[in-house]
């Protein structure tokens, strides 16, 4: 399990909870639709992504989870999601992997 907080002057704009896992499906946040067959790649599972109100859309989510990439050794396309995916997390997965993301 690991966590990500994000702090900026003082105040806590962001988090992320996480950890490893083995089986994914590729998704397409567009449309909802899974493609292909399951995957047993270890990837970082995205458990819980939360950004304050007010830094919405202003690259919180997106930093959060570029530090778990980083963290992790993987490009953010490689993460993966747990399911179901918020309408707020769909927004944030087209913008960090806009060909579709892995879920689990």
């Amino acid at each position: 399990m690991r966590a990500y907080l994000l702090e900026t002057n003082g105040y806590v704009t962001g988090y992320l909870a996480a950890h490893d896992t083995r089986e994914h499906r590729r998704w397409d946040p567009t449309g909802g639709a899974l493609r292909g067959g399951k995957d047993n790649t270890p990837r970082p599972r995205i458990i819980l992504i939360w950004v304050a109100d007010a830094c919405r859309r202003q690259g919180v989510g997106a930093t959060l989870v570029q530090a778990l990439a980083d963290d992790f050794g993987c490009q953010v396309t490689d993460g993966s999601w747990s399911a179901p995916v918020s309408d707020a997390g769909r927004r944030l997965a087209r913008r960090v992997s806009p060909a579709g993301i892995w879920v689990s």
